[in-house]
């Protein structure tokens, strides 16, 4: 990776970094299903006035709708809709770990459907060393409440499917060569993937009974903007990175919410486990982006 690329991807994940803490006060006025396909509606809506040429655009949707329509549900309804059922029963630390460890899951779904990337020792020992940092920075906060059972066992099993969901759609993503323009697959599988998740939310969940707050809208437009930029960012590194390579940069991601949940959360400071393992995912990411000898 040359330095646009790296820079890119890193920007990637520091948007997404900072995507949990504004979640955390949107669902304060909002429903899980509703929230989050409203954000995607807003995030697709955001996009279309950057397409440059509508007509080449319908021209790609029409020449791959299969391509659109695959993403839109591997990466926004199964990926989100699993997520939120998923956090109705997992504590925070087997969340924070599963979500964290999805660069593993990628690496493993791309060795099996694509030829070009094959994991090797190198890229399996990164993926350790992520996995473990990825641990470290979890358990310092010391989340020693809650009870296990079956239901949290459902939960964890949701949350590894819709870590496949994701890595599939990357791979997907991945395969299509350039084909069709980062900005018009990511609005339309966006919006499309919010539609969906949208008419769920109001088959399943009981829409608020008064107007959100002022601060609500304000949080949706960042979520919004976030993963409009983020996710289109991430498919045009899709269509030049090998997947398992790339999505070794989104062990950044809760390194880079515990970081901001350091700097701008009350009662939050870092502690030694927490540098570790910051240590151990940078240092992973080393490894897996240091060029083949």
């Amino acid at each position: 990776m040359n330095l646009k690329e790296t820079s890119l991807a890193i920007t990637a994940c520091l948007l997404w970094s900072s995507a949990f803490v504004l979640v955390k006060f949107g669902l304060r006025d909002a429903p899980p299903f509703l929230f989050g396909g409203a954000r995607f509606i807003l995030a697709g809506v955001m996009l279309f006035p950057l397409v440059r040429s509508w007509r080449r655009a319908f021209c790609d949707i029409r020449g791959n709708y299969r391509l659109f329509i695959a993403t839109s549900l591997f990466q926004t309804l199964f990926l989100y809709g699993l997520f939120f059922i998923a956090m109705q029963y997992v504590r925070g630390a087997q969340a924070s770990i599963i979500i964290g460890s999805s660069p593993v899951v990628s690496a493993i779904v791309a060795h099996i459907m694509q030829k070009n990337d094959k994991m090797n020792l190198k890229t399996t020992l990164a993926m350790l060393l992520g996995v473990l940092g990825v641990t470290v920075i979890t358990l310092s906060s010391k989340p020693w409440s809650g009870e296990t059972g079956f239901a949290e066992f459902a939960g964890i099993i949701l949350l590894l499917l819709g870590s496949v969901s994701s890595a599939v759609a990357n791979v997907v993503v991945s395969k299509s060569d350039g084909k069709v323009n980062p900005i018009t697959l990511n609005g339309v599988q966006m919006f499309l993937g919010g539609v969906l998740l949208f008419l769920i939310g109001l088959i399943v969940e009981t829409p608020p009974s008064s107007v959100p707050s002022a601060g609500f809208w304000w949080v949706l437009a960042g979520l919004s903007f976030i993963s409009a930029s983020g996710f289109t960012i991430w498919f045009y590194l899709l269509k030049r990175i090998k997947v398992s390579k790339l999505n070794t940069w989104k062990f950044l991601i809760p390194v880079g919410g515990s970081i901001l949940s350091w700097c701008f959360l009350p009662g939050e400071h870092p502690e030694i486990t927490g540098i570790i393992g910051i240590v151990l995912v940078c240092s992973a990411i080393f490894l897996c982006q240091r060029p083949q000898k």
